[in-house]
């Protein structure tokens, strides 16, 4: 699925996945997605997840979404998280994007300083593909 790589793109689409507006990931084209990845991120699979070597595994169902640009493969899960995996380097981020907690107390995605705090994080990874990419 072509998603914009924004922080307020993915809450969206994770509130989607909430009111069961949005159809589950396509396993099938992750798989397809990851094959420059495996190898750089040790990525191991079972039969109904994948692991990376520092995050541990992902199963499968909490997949919602998955965006795959410009070198970086982003996975956004249940739990809120969003993980970033470069394909020129071992560099990975994890984002909070979401947290359920917060959103059935408040009925909002994250706090301002969350928010704030997840949206440096997806800046600083894009200033670093740029770099990595384009100078180095």
């Amino acid at each position: 699925m072509e998603l914009p790589l924004s922080i307020a793109c993915l809450q969206e689409q994770w509130v989607q996945f909430l009111l069961k507006k949005l159809e589950p990931a396509n396993i099938t084209e992750l798989f397809w997605q990851l094959r420059p990845y495996v190898v750089l991120h040790h990525v191991e699979f079972q039969e109904s997840s994948f692991s990376f070597s520092i995050f541990g595994a992902v199963n499968f169902s909490d997949i919602i979404s998955f965006i795959r640009k410009d070198g970086t493969l982003g996975i956004l899960l249940k739990n809120g998280r969003f993980y970033l995996f470069s394909d020129s380097s071992m560099d990975r981020q994890c984002i909070l994007v979401c947290d359920p907690d917060f959103y059935e107390r408040e009925g909002k995605a994250l706090s301002a300083w969350s928010n704030f705090v997840g949206k440096c994080q997806l800046l600083w990874w894009k200033i670093k593909e740029y770099l990595r990419r384009n100078i180095f």
